[in-house]
């Protein structure tokens, strides 16, 4: 249900677009100016105009600025959060202490044991391992696995910086 309500209105604001012409002068370079309201979705790009187009791009790259700077935000704070973890999690342990009520919520201490990652370094010393007197079974089952992986081919857009 959610969906269809989501498409109707995606659908009715496309429609507002077209009908009233809106120009560029209406979105402006103002972050605090997006809200999920002014994006629309074309279906079809091919009866998009050249103005929708721009507009579209315009909005994409205010978007992109907006992301780059939260994301240094987010670093920033990220990186204070890890310097105090360890402070925590050492007092926390030494104290034996397994869970802290705060206001906010509580903090759990919790120590787990986790599998390493599967490289191919990995890979390929335990497949040498098991095929030891037998080289050509074990290079054509590393044939088989890395060269005749599926490719999957992916679309993305990335601002470039002018130089």
């Amino acid at each position: 249900m959610n969906k269809q309500l989501l498409n109707t209105y995606l659908t009715q604001q496309a429609d507002e677009l077209k009908s009233s012409n809106h120009s560029e002068n209406n979105y402006t370079n103002n972050e605090n100016s997006f809200n999920e309201s002014s994006l629309v979705l074309y279906n079809d790009p091919e009866k998009m105009s050249l103005n929708e187009f721009k507009i579209l791009v315009k909005k994409w790259l205010e978007l992109d600025i907006f992301i780059k700077k939260a994301k240094e935000v987010i670093k920033e704070k990220k990186t204070a959060q890890d310097k105090l973890s360890p402070l925590i999690s050492k007092f926390m342990c030494k104290y034996e202490l397994e869970d802290i009520n705060t206001k906010d919520g509580r903090i759990r201490c919790k120590t787990t044991k986790v599998n390493a990652p599967i490289s191919q370094k990995i890979i390929k010393d335990k497949i040498a391992d098991y095929f030891k007197g037998n080289e050509n079974q074990k290079n054509d089952i590393l044939h088989k696995i890395y060269d005749e992986r599926e490719k999957i081919e992916k679309v993305s857009l990335r601002r470039l910086k002018i130089t």
